[in-house]
């Protein structure tokens, strides 16, 4: 049929279909375009691990690490993106070069960059601590995100002097608002009898002076930041019948102790940082087959 309409008017009809064609196309496309820009900003941009305790069990000196920890070494390398290895403390049972050699051996074999927050075992004798390992806190950058190394054990379970300086001066030359801070360190420095903290006790109170300051002086100055922060401690998981995992929350500080050596809940805490700056969590049992045998670490809030 002869379209008779003033070709003004055919024109603006086919506009309006080609427009209505373009609606109906990007109606049809837009749930799976959202769900790939969702996916990319889920997406993990790197992990890391965080391991306390990692001689094992009190009293037995291994040849290396922990022989649990050990054993998981291939698999924590399929782990997506792995960049790090931190270790909580109490990573030899005594500060001999023989020792730490065997700690340099094993670590060749995991596919991850390794950092040491120095527990008392360690510290044993300082000078070979210092020789092997070099600074006992310091800080360093992944793109927007803050990694600090604590020694607290030393100055009575408090950050205090250089160290504190050192973590102030590593806070304020951070990038404002994007990325985390994650801060390690053996000491439970949060620790304190009679408060909801008395639910996990650390493995050892050694060099600890006074009461805890954490609340008073360290917590302030997380807080005051925009970022979300993550505080690790390893001094945990030693005993069979003692606390090896827990997590609480203060705001957005997130605190976590996770630790091994007691045989039956030794385990590891696996950090994933996705691309929109969230954070998620695997915890790797090490005893036992099942790998997630322990749970979810929202499972250990106390």
């Amino acid at each position: 049929m002869k379209d008779d309409r003033p070709l003004e008017k055919r024109k603006n009809a086919v506009h309006k279909k080609i427009i209505l064609l373009f609606v109906l196309i990007w109606i049809t496309l837009l749930p799976a375009c959202q769900k790939s820009i969702d996916t990319i900003a889920d997406e993990v941009i790197y992990s890391f691990i965080a391991a306390g305790h990692t001689y094992g069990a009190p009293g037995v000196d291994n040849i290396g690490f922990h022989p649990p920890f050990s054993a998981q070494f291939d698999y924590f390398s399929e782990i997506a993106e792995l960049r790090y290895c931190f270790l909580t403390g109490d990573v030899v049972i005594s500060s001999t070069l023989a020792n730490w050699e065997e700690i340099a051996s094993d670590l060749a074999d995991l596919e991850a960059e390794s950092h040491i927050a120095p527990g008392n075992h360690d510290l044993g004798d300082t000078t070979i601590y210092n020789t092997v390992n070099g600074s006992r806190y310091y800080s360093f950058m992944d793109g927007d995100d803050l990694f600090v190394i604590l020694d607290p054990g030393t100055t009575g379970w408090q950050i205090m002097g250089d160290q504190r300086a050192m973590l102030v001066s590593a806070i304020e030359n951070s990038p404002v608002g994007s990325g985390s801070i994650f801060l390690f360190m053996h000491q439970l420095i949060w620790y304190e009898e009679e408060s909801r903290y008395e639910s996990c006790p650390p493995n050892s109170l050694e060099g600890r002076s006074g009461t805890a300051t954490f609340e008073s002086d360290i917590l302030p100055l997380l807080a005051a930041t925009e970022k979300q922060v993550v505080i690790y401690a390893g001094d945990v998981g030693a005993f069979e019948n003692g606390c090896a995992l827990m997590t609480h929350e203060i705001g957005k500080i997130k605190l976590i102790a996770s630790g091994m050596g007691g045989g039956k809940r030794d385990n590891v805490v696996i950090t994933k940082v996705h691309r929109n700056d969230s954070l998620s969590y695997q915890i790797i049992a090490l005893n036992g087959e099942d790998r997630s045998a322990m749970g979810l670490l929202e499972d250990y809030r106390i």
